[in-house]
């Protein structure tokens, strides 16, 4: 074999691992997502605890009746509401965002090789409609006959995705968004609710950590049928994989 044919077929070989790669960064990405989500709660809850009992500490050593520790709450009272209110909200709505970025970037990362090789299709990246999600979802299907919406994670992703719209676009306030998406989420909201996002009394979005943990959950489940998906399918597959 002359160095030109070894060059060749180590350009290929790179080829043929580097789209799986793109998919398994994307699994690897989400994985460290829930443990950074994991170790910054327990940090904000460490924080959240230290300081009721510092402020129990003071209340008991100055020998504070009921009225006076009221008092001596409400005078510590946006530091309360920064530690039990403002950074949970930031640190779940912040995960969320960022982990629909990376996923969604993925996908279309993956999308826009894709559509860079030869391969039989009957569409482009460029002329496929929508955005984001929706174009992945549409170009897959168009193309190569992978129907993300087939694997049960794919619904609770979108819904997901408008919470991700409602903290991004609107700060978490569900009437400052557009009229269709605020309709979307408010319809996605009884199911949203059994994995703990809520809305409050003024109309905005609250989310527990366990349904941030959920929907990133969700994506890493998602990412890794579509692993073995690609690798099955006709066309991608024997393109892609040794």
């Amino acid at each position: 074999m002359n160095q030109n044919q070894r060059t060749t077929r180590r350009a290929s070989f790179h080829m043929v691992g580097f789209y799986p790669r793109i998919i398994d960064a994307c699994i690897t990405e989400l994985r460290s997502v829930l443990s950074y989500l994991e170790r910054v709660a327990s940090f904000v809850s460490d924080e959240q605890k230290n300081y009721r009992d510092r402020l129990e500490t003071e209340i008991q050593e100055n020998e504070m009746g009921e009225e006076e520790a009221d008092f001596f709450y409400d005078t510590h009272y946006e530091d309360i509401q920064e530690l039990h209110a403002f950074f949970p909200t930031a640190l779940r709505s912040s995960v969320l965002t960022f982990a629909f970025s990376l996923f969604e970037s993925r996908l279309v990362e993956a999308c826009k090789f894709l559509d860079k090789h030869p391969l039989a299709r009957s569409r482009s990246w460029a002329d496929t409609e929508d955005r984001g999600l929706k174009k992945v979802a549409k170009f897959l299907r168009k193309n190569f006959s992978i129907h993300p919406e087939d694997h049960d994670k794919w619904n609770s992703i979108l819904q997901f995705h408008l919470v991700r719209n409602c903290f991004v676009h609107a700060n978490g306030d569900i009437e400052l968004m557009k009229n269709s998406a605020q309709n979307d989420l408010r319809k996605a909201l009884p199911i949203l609710s059994q994995f703990g996002v809520y809305l409050s009394d003024l109309d905005k979005i609250s989310i527990e950590e366990s349904a941030v943990s959920f929907a990133v959950q969700a994506m890493e489940k998602w990412t890794k049928a579509f692993w073995i998906a690609c690798r099955e399918n006709a066309v991608i597959g024997p393109q892609f994989w040794p």
